[in-house]
Parts: structure tokens; C-alpha cells; sequence
């Protein structure tokens, strides 16, 4: 009656646990051995690790980077729209202050994303660099194991491709600082014309150093950029022609956005009593066109001349078999919106200079990269680096 009685399941586990002493005191040589692994066996698994360690980092590099080009192509459409609302014959101020929190927002996504897809090269870079280093163990134990004179094996030295070349970066940040500016400056005695020719002129700019940031960082395909260079050699040739009609141009007429065409551009701009930037945006465009007028005696020598040149373009992409007329037409515009939409571009139709003149100043420079507004990319590793959108939101890098 006093005695304890143990529950069987105790007694089940203690039995057990015998059996499997008694089979681990017998001898060892009828049980399972391990064999120890060579130098050779390890530092093979030591590469395998490495290498599926490198797959992995470079998946989510590739994932992140897609996610940065997805949020950069959001900030130009918003930054493009923010340039259009200004435009508009019935805007309202509360049209123009919601475009620019949605272009602060889309800044905001565009940075946290820029910096996820920064880690992840840096986690791949990390990676490769162990994979190399287990590379050389690997050699070094297999010449010891052919009985081969061991030296030192020392990795090769990985060469970093930047991702976007640091100069790309700060003429992004320039541009944002000076919208910034540009919206600081209004005051209630600034016209709405003055104050809308200010706002457009510094949101194009934006806009195209973001195009350019875009096509640097690997977002288009290479049939995109071929296509791109394509059409905007072909804008700008007739661009070239119309700035030569209006006696601000004189180099020669080749489908480049270079040195000469910036320099008479900002020349028609400081005619025109307009912020020099050398960008073709709408009211530089406007100007160019009375210019042309003026020289042409018609005024619509300028919009003719830059529509054939369009056509010209189209045709040789084969997207327009109209004739070469300098005639707009509903045809026409469906012409450019397939364009546009197989660059990636929104779709509007409107062949204008938040259209083609952005990606002339960042993608057919590719043909002259030794330019004052594309210069080559240097040795220097960064990528979208995160900076002050039209408000005081800032995002840090």
C-alpha cells in the first residue's frame, strides 16, 4: 500500500533506453561507422555552399532591382503629370499641390527601394567574394591530394560594375533640389504664367534625369533602348532642323542630342526669357516654334518640320507606312501610342517633349557619350541614391 508505483510509460522509456545501452556496449566494429570526410570532399561542400549562397543573393538582387525600375517608372509618370497639370488652361492649386505629394510619395517608394536593391549588390558582391576565396581551397586541397607543389592559390580580384554611375545620381539630386527651389521662390505676386514656366521647366528636368537614372540602371531591354535610340535620332534630327531654321543652330544635322544642340537650345532660351537648361520643354517648344514662324514666315513651319521628323522615324521602326508629310492625323497618334507603349512609356499619344525630348537626353546620347549633359559612366559604385522631392520630405540614402 505505501509502495510508489511509476506510471508504465516510465518503465517503457527506462527498458528502451537499456536496450539501446546494451547495443552501444558491444562491439563498435557491427555498428554504423562514419567515415571521416577528405580535405578535398570539404572543400568541395564548402563551394557548393558558396555557390548556392551566391544564387540566392543574386535572385534577390534581381527581384529588388526590378522593384526599384517598377517605383522609378512610377516617379516619372507622376513627375510628367506634375509637369502637364501645370499646363492646363483650368488648373487649380489644389491639383498642383496633390501632384506633388504624389510625386513626393512615388520619391518616397522609389528610394526605400533604391536602397533594398544597394544591399542586395552589396550581399552579392559578399557572396562572389566567398566563392572565389572557397574556389582557391578547393584547388589548393586537390593539389595536395595529387601530391602537386601546394602554393598559395590567391582569388582572382573582382572588378565592381557600378551600377549607376555616381554623376547619373547627382543630376538627379540637382534637379530635385532646384524644383525645390523653383516652388520655394513662388511667392503671391509671382504671375501664373511666370510661376507655371518656372514649375514646368524644373519638373521636365527632374523628368529627364530620372529617364536617365532609369535607362542607367539596366531598366530597359536592349531591343527597348535600340528602338529609343531609334526614334529619338530621329526627333532630334528634325529638332536640329528646326533650331537651324531659327538660326540657333549650326552644327551638323545628325540625330544627336549633343554639346551643340544643348548649347543652341539655351540660346533660344535666353532669347526667349526662359530658364536655361538646354531641355526641350513646353515652353521652350513654344518658343522654337515662333521662332521658326518668324524665320519661316508660317506658323506651322516648326510643329511641320518636328512631325515629319517623327513620321520619318516611325516609318523606319515600322510603325507609320503613311507618307512623310508633316501632317498630324488620328493615324498618326495611334502610331506613337504603339511606340510608346513598347518603350514603356505612357501612352498618351502626344508626341511632345515629356515624350521624346526625356529620352533624348538620356538614351540617344548613347551614341555620343563624350557630352556636356550625358557623361560616360565612371568607376565609382552607387545606385538611385535617395534625395528631396518637391516638398521638405527627405528620404536618406
Amino acid at each position: 500500500m505505501g509502495r510508489r508505483r511509476f506510471p508504465s510509460i516510465v518503465v517503457v522509456a527506462v527498458a528502451g533506453a537499456l536496450v539501446l545501452g546494451a547495443c552501444g556496449s558491444g562491439d563498435s566494429s557491427s555498428g554504423p561507422t562514419t567515415t571521416p570526410r577528405s580535405p578535398v570532399e570539404k572543400a568541395q561542400a564548402k563551394v557548393d555552399r558558396a555557390t548556392s549562397d551566391l544564387e540566392a543573393a543574386d535572385s534577390a538582387f534581381k527581384a529588388s532591382s526590378k522593384a526599384f525600375c517598377g517605383d522609378a517608372k512610377d516617379v516619372i509618370t507622376v513627375v510628367d503629370r506634375y509637369g502637364q497639370v501645370l499646363h492646363r488652361e483650368r488648373v487649380t492649386v489644389g491639383e498642383v499641390d496633390q501632384a506633388a505629394v504624389d510625386l513626393t510619395s512615388a520619391r518616397k517608394d522609389a528610394g526605400g527601394s533604391a536602397d533594398q536593391a544597394l544591399n542586395d549588390h552589396a550581399a552579392v558582391l559578399e557572396a562572389d567574394a566567398s566563392l572565389k576565396a572557397a574556389e582557391g581551397d578547393l584547388a589548393a586541397a586537390q593539389a595536395v591530394a595529387n601530391g602537386e607543389t601546394t602554393t598559395t592559390v590567391v582569388a582572382e580580384s573582382t572588378t565592381t560594375t557600378p551600377l549607376v554611375a555616381t554623376k547619373t545620381i547627382d543630376r538627379v539630386t540637382t534637379t530635385e533640389e532646384a524644383l525645390k527651389a523653383a516652388t520655394e521662390v513662388i511667392t503671391p505676386d509671382t504671375t501664373v504664367v511666370e510661376a507655371g514656366v518656372r514649375l514646368s521647366s524644373a519638373a521636365f528636368a527632374v523628368e529627364v534625369s530620372w529617364l536617365r537614372l532609369f535607362a542607367d540602371a539596366g531598366c530597359l531591354s536592349d531591343t527597348d533602348q535600340e528602338k529609343a535610340i531609334a526614334a529619338v535620332t530621329d526627333y532630334t534630327t528634325a529638332l536640329q532642323q528646326s533650331l537651324t531654321t531659327a538660326g540657333y543652330y549650326q552644327g551638323p544635322i545628325d540625330g544627336v542630342y549633343g554639346a551643340s544642340t544643348v548649347e543652341a537650345v539655351e540660346a533660344l532660351q535666353q532669347a526667349a526669357q526662359l530658364p536655361v537648361t538646354g531641355l526641350l520643354d513646353p515652353a521652350t517648344s513654344r518658343a522654337l516654334d515662333a521662332a521658326v514662324a518668324q524665320k519661316a514666315g508660317s506658323a506651322v513651319a516648326g510643329v511641320s518640320a518636328r512631325t515629319a521628323g517623327i513620321q520619318g522615324g516611325l516609318k523606319a521602326l515600322g510603325y507609320w507606312d503613311g507618307p512623310v508629310d508633316g501632317k498630324p492625323s488620328a493615324a498618326l497618334t495611334t502610331a506613337v501610342t504603339q511606340l510608346q507603349t513598347d518603350l514603356g512609356l505612357e501612352p498618351t499619344g502626344i508626341v511632345d517633349s515629356a515624350t521624346l525630348d526625356a529620352i533624348a537626353r538620356t538614351v540617344a546620347d548613347a551614341k555620343e557619350p563624350t557630352t556636356t549633359t550625358t557623361e560616360p559612366a565612371t568607376t565609382e559604385t552607387t545606385v538611385p541614391a535617395t534625395t528631396t522631392a518637391p516638398d521638405t520630405t527627405t528620404t536618406p540614402n
